[in-house]
């Protein structure tokens, strides 16, 4: 029944209700796939913010309440950039047909550039690896 759902007209052309909140307020909404957390710069983020918080904390709620913000706040503008980049190199293997693993191998490899090579499909670590 659901997917009878999913393809009327009606429901397909239907934006969330999140989604025409965020607009509304001037500001772009987009969705990351499920499970991808390579694909979404915010789990970098939070990530950051745990360990920022599990360095910090004594355990009790006041303490808590005070990092949480001062957290949020040591989180620059650059890493947030930086995490940007780290998961549209990710996009832009995936995009070049590797799978998680050989994703994984370039990403790492190529820190340093804006995007994967079209010749890492060549690599001869990239050739060994199953697919």
């Amino acid at each position: 029944m659901r997917r009878v759902l999913e393809l009327q007209n009606d429901f397909a052309n239907e934006k969330p209700l999140l989604e025409l909140v965020i607009e509304e307020q001037g500001h772009q909404c987009v969705f990351f796939p499920k499970f991808h957390c390579e694909l979404n710069p915010i789990e970098l983020v939070w990530g950051q913010m745990k360990r920022y918080f599990r360095e910090r904390t004594d355990g009790s709620f006041a303490k808590g309440k005070q990092l949480v913000p001062n957290g949020l706040d040591a989180i620059t503008t650059a890493t947030v950039r930086r995490y940007f980049q780290h998961c549209y190199r990710y996009m832009d293997a995936y995009k070049h047909g590797l799978n998680v693993k050989q994703a994984e191998y370039a990403v790492k490899k190529y820190t340093s550039h804006r995007r994967i090579p079209a010749s890492i499909k060549l690599d001869p670590h990239i050739l060994s690896m199953p697919t």
